[in-house]
């Protein structure tokens, strides 16, 4: 009863559309769960794997949902960027989590490893959401995250007047290994909100081959559908 006069007063909303859910903890309407474009398919290679063939050689690809301007993955991802609370984007993770549970993939990594964030923009935003959403799909899988793996050592300004060549190459630039960690010998699983052109994946990824990581995967909350 304490529990129906709490959600009268203040309701929980769907994380899409600000629509009442029951109190039941549940992240999405059941109209916004039936139109979000799921992108996660029960067997074959994943869509998005697409992108990085010739560029990684990647293990698995794994993104949650499709990304586009005029569907309710953007409403989505709009909320958990600038929604400000981190346990909310822990819990998609968790979602995401266990919808990639019920895929039984035959290889599961040993360590998430969250795309890093620059301290400049870490203590404006205040967390980090690809380590929200890591440490969300680890709770699930039980799989241990690493979110200081990787450094970002410079602080991108825009990149739109640049080349796809230049834009590439200052991304880059853009991190480091942390000279503290050792991924030799660990599957190594990259998590980021999420992919556009797949360069910062790429940039990332190609950081941790180097280093002796015998296996890379990727894991996203989304995709944007129409550079693929």
């Amino acid at each position: 009863m304490i529990g129906d006069l709490i959600h009268m007063f203040f309701p929980e909303v769907c994380l899409a559309c600000r629509a009442a859910v029951p109190p039941k903890g549940e992240l999405l309407c059941l109209r916004c769960e039936l139109d979000l474009p799921f992108a996660l398919v029960p067997s074959g290679p994943q869509f998005v794997e697409r992108v990085f063939w010739g560029r990684l050689p990647l293990t698995s690809a794994w993104s949650w949902l499709r990304f586009r301007k005029d569907n309710r993955a953007r409403d989505l991802m709009h909320a958990l960027k600038y929604g400000g609370d981190p346990k909310v984007v822990r819990a998609v993770g968790r979602r995401f989590g266990r919808d990639l549970a019920r895929l039984s993939p035959s290889t599961l990594p040993d360590v998430l490893v969250p795309v890093p964030l620059h301290p400049r923009k870490l203590r404006i935003r205040g967390y980090n959401q690809a380590e929200m959403i890591a440490l969300g799909i680890g709770d699930e899988l039980e799989l241990p995250v690493d979110p200081g793996m990787l450094w970002r050592k410079r602080h991108r300004k825009s990149l739109t007047r640049l080349s796809r060549t230049d834009r590439y190459e200052q991304i880059q630039q853009g991190y480091r290994m942390n000279p503290a960690r050792n991924p030799h010998g660990l599957h190594c699983c990259l998590v980021d909100d999420v992919i556009t052109t797949g360069a910062t994946i790429e940039a990332c990824g190609s950081l941790l081959l180097e280093s002796g990581a015998p296996y890379l995967s990727v894991a996203s909350l989304a995709y944007a559908e129409k550079m693929f």
